[in-house]
C-alpha cells in the first residue's frame, strides 16, 4: 500500500507531511474586508489632506494662490455635504462590522479611525441641516 501524495493548489505534489505556507492576510476574506474599507475613505482623504496641509503652510506664509488650490476640495464638499453626507452612513456601518469581526489589534485600530472620518462626514449635514446654517458666499 503506497501513501497518498497531497496536491497543492498549483498541481504541484507535496508529501503527507507537509503543510503549505499560510495565506498571506491581505488575500483573506478579512483582509479583503480591510482593504475594502480602505478604499472607501478616499473622499475623506481629498478633503481632510489639503485641510491639513493648508493648516500647516499658512503660518510659514505660503503664497495664497496655494493656499486657494489647495482650498478647492474643501470648498466642493462643504457644498455637496449636507446634500450626499448621508450616503456615509454605509461605509460607517461596514467599518464598524468589519472592526467587530476583525482579529488583529493593528487593522482594528485603523478601522477605527476610518470610522471616526466616516462618522465626521454624517455629523456634517446633521450638523448643517440642524443648526440652519446657510452655504458660504462664494
Amino acid at each position: 500500500m503506497t501513501p497518498s501524495l497531497n496536491v497543492s493548489p498549483e498541481g504541484a505534489e507535496s508529501s503527507p507531511g507537509t503543510t503549505s505556507p499560510p495565506e498571506p492576510w491581505i488575500e483573506t476574506r478579512e483582509g479583503m474586508r480591510f482593504f475594502a474599507n480602505a478604499l472607501l475613505i478616499a473622499p475623506e482623504f481629498m478633503v481632510f489632506f489639503p485641510l491639513l496641509l493648508a493648516a500647516l503652510v499658512a503660518p510659514v506664509g505660503a503664497p495664497d494662490s496655494l493656499l486657494e488650490i489647495l482650498g478647492v476640495m474643501p470648498t466642493l464638499a462643504r457644498f455637496a455635504l449636507p446634500f450626499v453626507g448621508w450616503f456615509f452612513v454605509v461605509p460607517l456601518w461596514f467599518a464598524l462590522k468589519v472592526r467587530r469581526e476583525c482579529q488583529r489589534p493593528v487593522a482594528r485600530r485603523f478601522l477605527g479611525v476610518f470610522a471616526a472620518l466616516h462618522a465626521c462626514f454624517v455629523a456634517y449635514p446633521i450638523w448643517f441641516w440642524a443648526s440652519g446654517a446657510s452655504f458660504p458666499a462664494t
